[in-house]
């Protein structure tokens, strides 16, 4: 009903996993494709309903960020999420609103809204994680304790906020 909502979240799904939900919500298929890498996020309108491509900055194994894309799909009383493989953002919600909760009251517009703004706080989280490297080394400039691989951190720090300034700007 009107105070409902289902939510569909796609992790790294299958040719045929995309169709079968596509079909399920009379969707195209391509409704629930990701962004191409390093793209611009998009806003589309399919009718009765749109879609959002964005990108997260996640933490990679190397300690760098990388762009993890994300799609958005809404209407109505229904929200599908597709990433290629785990967002942390994600992934904590799905654990703090297990079973019945006041989530499902929400519209589907307003929990869009909702994972955009959790989506947009992870390039506040390696702004931060930068600024701790970078703190790090002028400590160690100042101090004169220059400890080993202190300019080549920096540099990859530098190259790292280049990098999210190229894919927060568009956002």
């Amino acid at each position: 009903n009107e105070r409902q909502l289902l939510w569909v979240d796609l992790v790294a799904p299958e040719a045929d996993e995309v169709e079968r939900v596509a079909t399920l919500f009379n969707l195209s298929p391509a409704a629930l494709r990701l962004p191409p890498d390093r793209h611009r996020p998009s806003l589309e309108n399919y009718g009765s309903c749109f879609r959002i491509a964005v990108y997260a900055a996640l933490d990679g194994h190397t300690g760098r960020c990388r762009a993890r894309p994300l799609t958005l799909v809404a209407g109505d009383n229904f929200v599908i999420s597709v990433h290629g493989g785990d967002v942390p953002f994600i992934e904590e919600l799905r654990r703090r609103e297990k079973g019945d909760s006041k989530l499902g009251e929400l519209t589907a517009e307003s929990f869009v809204a909702s994972l955009l703004d959790w989506q947009l706080s992870t390039f506040f989280h390696a702004v931060e994680r930068l600024e701790h490297v970078v703190d790090e080394a002028e400590v160690a400039v100042l101090g004169r304790r220059h400890a080993p691989g202190f300019l080549h951190k920096l540099v990859e720090a530098r190259q790292e906020i280049s990098e999210l300034r190229r894919l927060l700007k568009p956002h």
